[in-house]
């Protein structure tokens, strides 16, 4: 029998385990057992069931190094050779490339905790309270959560309401571990006009604890009053809070999807596609953040990209996000035309049946939420036979692997809101026309009309 695996021999023991590794993210059950009757019997036929156990423990080990999930049955092995690592890197990029079947292989371990909507978390402000629909807020102004993105030397500290017990094994590690490092904490809460439920923050590289360390807040509002009892640590550059106007990615509910979040305030995520767009979208945010401010103009006014070439590739990405949006099940799966050049004073038109959308589309090539109308859009957008039936579609990050859209209808109220309950807030802009001519009248001339 030959000592070195060949790579097709790996990559059986690959494509196994990542589809037993998606069972596991979905908590659906499987057995071990059998796929390695199935393995034994087929392409692995030459192969013991202790050396493909062994290879299934240099694959966690991969993946552990690449600070991914592994499933809990197969402990990373803890002296795997170079060359197995690095041909098993290889074939995982290669079945991700392929077929997508890795996608919960590149995804950082993520959990998902439910608290109640802060604008800062800085402490128990008064001009701050925490407002949610968990039991302790119903006699309380301020939950724990109210310290989550309130830096203390150089850390941060994550209460989750009612300390449900966190199921480590979801997240890699063993049934009797207490802690699992390298976790993505996302920070959910249910905006207060809404009432839909969206990412408000994030922890990166998290440290998350099967039991909570109690611990006294040292600074803020209500510091030094209680012990909190904490399941999530991190360093402080590796929390982000999203300002409130900027919240909008929304988490599907039980009442939505299946295996959406329920009553519990530990979510383990619906599946693996909703998983990676949620770390798609935290890249996006966080790779923005990252990049320098531009400068703002004298009177406060957005930034104007001088770029030809690059406005351009912006307003067709912001366009193909809008139709890609309107045109799928989840938009309403609209009948899409384009009339961006007829200059109606709108984009797109959405049909379905009777009813027609008129879609006026804004692409972003960052994260800021200023754009212009012309005055023909606004005209338009604020016209009795169009504005119940005018759409204002704001792409930021067009050019990223995660942009975000914003959607904004006239509602009752008399404003531009998105269903988040964020407003546009429009500024009219007063010009003049300039035309050169042949000579100035002299200003002694009468006045006709007189």
């Amino acid at each position: 029998m030959p000592t070195r695996w060949t790579d097709d021999e790996l990559k059986a023991c690959v494509v196994s385990y990542l589809a037993m590794l998606s069972k596991e993210v979905a908590g659906e059950k499987y057995e071990k057992s059998a796929v390695r009757r199935h393995l034994t019997s087929g392409p692995l036929s030459g192969r013991s069931a202790p050396s493909i156990e062994w290879r299934m423990r240099n694959i966690s080990s991969v993946l552990e190094n690449r600070d991914h999930r592994y499933i809990p049955g197969y402990l990373p092995a803890a002296n795997t050779g170079s060359d197995v690592s690095r041909r098993i890197e290889k074939i995982l990029d290669e079945v991700a490339a392929d077929d997508g079947r890795s996608v919960a292989a590149s995804l950082p371990r993520m959990v998902f905790f439910n608290v109640g909507w802060m604008n800062k978390y800085q402490g128990m402000s008064p001009e701050d309270p925490t407002l949610g629909r968990h039991g302790y807020l119903r006699e309380h102004a301020h939950g724990f959560e109210s310290f989550n993105f309130l830096p203390e030397e150089g850390r941060v500290f994550g209460y989750q309401p009612r300390t449900d017990k966190i199921w480590l094994p979801r997240l890699g590690g063993s049934p009797k571990a207490e802690t699992v490092e390298h976790v993505l904490v996302v920070w959910l809460a249910t905006h207060p006009v809404s009432m839909t439920v969206l990412v408000v923050g994030w922890y990166k590289d998290a440290t998350v604890y099967r039991t909570p360390i109690v611990r006294m807040p040292a600074q803020g509002d209500g510091a030094g009053q209680d012990e909190i009892p904490y399941t999530v640590e991190a360093r402080a550059e590796n929390a982000t809070l999203l300002p409130a106007t900027n919240r909008s990615f929304r988490a599907p509910t039980h009442h939505s999807m299946a295996g959406g979040l329920g009553q519990s305030p530990v979510w383990y995520g619906a599946n693996d596609e909703f998983r990676e767009r949620v770390w798609r979208y935290i890249q996006g945010i966080d790779r923005n953040l990252s990049l320098p401010k531009a400068p703002r103009r004298g009177r406060g006014g957005p930034p104007r990209n001088t770029d030809p070439e690059l406005r351009r590739k912006v307003e067709k990405a912001a366009v193909k996000h809008a139709t890609d949006y309107f045109t799928s099940n989840v938009g309403g799966g609209y009948d899409v035309e384009s009339f961006e050049l007829e200059g109606r004073g709108w984009d797109l038109e959405a049909t379905r049946g009777d009813e027609t959308l008129l879609i006026e589309v804004k692409g972003l090539s960052g994260n800021g939420g200023v754009c212009e109308f012309t005055p023909n859009e606004y005209a338009k957008s604020h016209h009795n036979d169009h504005r119940d039936r005018y759409v204002i579609y704001i792409v930021s990050d067009c050019l990223s692997n995660a942009p975000v859209a914003s959607i904004f209808r006239f509602t009752e109220r008399g404003a531009w809101e998105a269903a988040d309950g964020r407003q546009l807030m429009v500024a009219p802009l007063v010009g003049a026309r300039l035309t050169i001519v042949d000579s100035v009248a002299s200003n002694t001339e009468t006045d006709p009309a007189e």
